[in-house]
């Protein structure tokens, strides 16, 4: 928000949307940090995993003392040129969750009060992923439903960031 009369430029990139949408929910598993390009919209993707670097960079591991926040300060050199993408999966996942819930319930699916209890308990996500992965429907139907809020969610992560999607096909990607 700008403050005493100063005025916001927004920064046009053309941004594969569904990139931006995996890394900002990629969760600690994926062990990588991730960056938009400022200049080019390309996500730049580091991985944090000592062995796979230690591996990348064809060293022993006895060779390399790996810190994480020294590998990944050193490799981007111009840090202005870089925005941070956060992994917001812990954020956003019980919205996500209890939306999709609220979606089942309109469609009158029998498993909408099993989903409840689920994302309701502690480690709700294995076990809600558990229910609907053995229903093809209700499985095919989350997937479309996740897929279609991350992209929403990542929309949003951009207009807080100034950022402005260009693209040929801008308004497919909002729905």
């Amino acid at each position: 928000m700008a403050k005493n009369g100063e005025r916001i430029t927004l920064l046009e990139l053309a941004i594969n949307i569904i990139e931006l949408a995996y890394v900002l929910h990629r969760g600690e598993e994926m062990q990588m940090e991730c960056f938009l390009d400022l200049h080019s919209g390309k996500i730049l993707n580091i991985p944090t995993n000592p062995d796979l670097v230690k591996r990348l960079h064809h060293k022993k591991v006895s060779d390399m003392n790996f810190n994480e926040k020294y590998f990944v300060d050193h490799l981007i050199s111009d840090k202005s040129s870089y925005l941070y993408i956060p992994d917001l999966f812990k954020q956003n996942i019980y919205n996500l969750m209890s939306s999709f819930v609220n979606e089942v319930e309109k469609r009158n699916f029998v498993d909408s009060q099993a989903l409840w209890n689920t994302i309701q308990s502690e480690g709700g996500f294995s076990e809600f992923h558990s229910i609907i992965s053995g229903k093809q429907k209700l499985y095919d139907l989350f997937i479309e439903f996740r897929d279609r809020t991350y992209k929403k969610f990542a929309i949003g992560w951009l207009k807080e960031n100034q950022i402005k999607i260009i693209s040929a096909n801008q308004e497919n990607l909002i729905n």
